[in-house]
């Protein structure tokens, strides 16, 4: 009905300029009419102004005085029914004294009135009158009560929209620790997240829009062989894991890999089979080496030179099924030209691949590729300009990968679903490059660890659907563009251990109320 009514009153509009004034004198009209009935309707007589003043301007004429007045005296009627509730509040608790005093002289009404009936007729006539005006006092006192209950009520619904507002608050606000919390990938829309519990860190699995998948329940930080949002069973001498509604076939050592393995998890590398047949089956492949192994090596004083995994071995393109290829911290120095044949794959993993100098050139069939992980890998001088014939890839991590990757990102912005950029780590570059605003489609950009940015570009402003910005360890930073309060949908702002005053941040929360802004001052 209300969707008719201003369909009806923005139609002479289009019938022609003479209407213009008459269709602009009957929205306000039909606005005062919505806030002067019994039932007011204070919403859609501000949707009716603003109308209004849109129906003024096509007429070349310039209302908003009388607009901005028509809003005033609105939000003055708004704020005196406020006041009115407040003062009924006041008159029952007048009331509740004047019904006590009314009884107290119905009482004394009746003391009268027994004189009165041992003879003394005055006093009867004194403690009549007193009863009669003791019952008007008590009809009074009972309707302003009334009132005073309705006033009440009214004050209840509006304390309810609040906490209901203060809830939702609460549940953005949480949802946004956890997004800054997350510290591990679990697949194209998961990762883990550290919960806040003092004395205890306890895991947990969210999306990407920080909604949790798994509540916090893990001691310690689980790996692929203990639950995540799966679980894991043994059948038959068969080691299964169970992620969702998919069952892999799992293995932990080269020995236990056969030709019915789908998930492959090998950590303490010195080598691949010669027989490499029995991985083709594998929809997830990890291969990488364990720092933690690699120094208790050193501690016992293993001084022989490592044997580690250092080539991919070209029979990787059979692997027709492999969906996820993990190569963290492995020693290879060359990703073969056939791994790029592998349609299939959606995440690849070669961040702190410290040996990785070239990338191979064309990878425009990876059509399914979502998420690339490079970080790390300092010594890569470029990306492939294929990358920006990827048309899945949604997240890509460059981190401490050399500051020659982070001077243009107009190749990127040929990627139409690239959300998640992590372009963290700079070490002398003193300010974002403009081209970071061709990125349109980015809801999360990490930039921290720049510790010679001194400002960012207006054109930050252009990442309309970014939802959260980390800047943190920036410590030359004391400012953001004035575009930054463009960005109607940014959740989280982190400058913790920035140099931005605390005036500065308290100004920048006047004008972001939507956003939360997490700040330290620079040590």
């Amino acid at each position: 009905m209300k969707t008719a009514t201003l369909i009806l009153l923005i139609l002479p509009c289009l019938l022609g300029a003479q209407d213009c004034m008459e269709n602009y004198n009957n929205l306000m009209k039909e606005a005062k009419r919505l806030t002067d009935r019994k039932n007011p309707d204070y919403q859609q007589a501000i949707k009716i102004y603003s109308v209004a003043n849109n129906a003024a301007k096509d007429c070349g004429q310039d209302k908003s005085g009388d607009i901005n007045q028509a809003l005033g005296a609105l939000f003055t009627k708004i704020d005196g029914q406020r006041k009115t509730a407040e003062a009924a509040q006041q008159k029952a608790e007048d009331a509740v004294k004047k019904m006590q005093a009314a009884e107290a002289a119905k009482a004394a009404a009746n003391k009268d009135k027994a004189k009165a009936e041992e003879g003394e007729k005055k006093a009867l006539y004194l403690a009549e009158q007193r009863a009669v005006e003791a019952e008007k006092a008590l009809k009074v006192a009972e309707h302003e009560r009334e009132l005073a209950k309705e006033a009440q009520e009214i004050s209840k619904a509006a304390e309810k929209k609040a906490e209901e507002a203060k809830a939702t608050t609460e549940v953005a606000l949480a949802k946004a620790d956890r997004v800054l919390s997350r510290i591990y990938f679990y697949g194209p829309n998961k990762d883990m997240a550290i919960s806040k519990d003092e004395g205890t860190k306890k895991y947990g699995i969210i999306d990407r829009q920080g909604n949790l998948i798994v509540d916090y329940e893990y001691a310690a930080r689980p790996e692929y062989k203990e639950k995540l949002n799966a679980f894991m069973s043994k059948e038959k001498n068969m080691t299964y894991v169970f992620d969702q509604d998919k069952r892999y076939v799992y293995a932990n050592e080269i020995k236990a890999v056969t030709n019915k393995t789908t998930f492959v998890h090998l950590e303490k590398l010195s080598g691949i089979p010669k027989d490499f047949s029995s991985f083709a089956n594998a929809e997830i492949l990890v291969l990488k080496e364990s720092l933690s192994t690699f120094l208790k090596k050193r501690r016992v004083g293993f001084n022989r030179e490592r044997k580690v995994f250092k080539k991919i071995p070209k029979e990787i393109e059979t692997f027709q099924n492999l969906r996820k290829l993990t190569l963290k911290f492995t020693d290879i120095d060359l990703i073969p030209e056939e791994l790029m044949n592998l349609s299939t794959l959606e995440y690849i993993n070669l961040s702190k691949c410290t040996y990785l100098k070239h990338l191979p050139e064309d990878w425009s069939k990876l059509k399914n590729l979502k998420e690339l992980e490079l970080a790390f890998c300092f010594r890569l001088k470029e990306l492939p300009k294929s990358i920006s014939r990827l048309p899945n890839l949604e997240a890509l991590n460059i981190g401490s990968c050399g500051d020659a990757f982070i001077n243009d990102f107009s190749m990127l912005s040929q990627l139409p679903n690239l959300k998640k950029l992590n372009a963290s780590g700079s070490q002398q570059q003193e300010t974002l490059s403009e081209t970071i605003g061709l990125l349109g489609n980015l809801e999360v950009l990490d930039l921290h660890g720049w510790v010679k940015l001194k400002r960012l570009p207006e054109r930050i402003g252009h990442l309309k659907k970014l939802k959260l910005l980390q800047l943190y360890a920036c410590p030359e930073l004391d400012r953001l563009p004035e575009s930054i309060v463009n960005l109607k949908n940014l959740m989280v702002l982190d400058l913790t251990e920035t140099n931005c005053s605390i005036s500065y941040i308290e100004k920048l929360r006047e004008q972001m109320p939507w956003c939360t802004i997490y700040y330290s001052k620079t040590k």
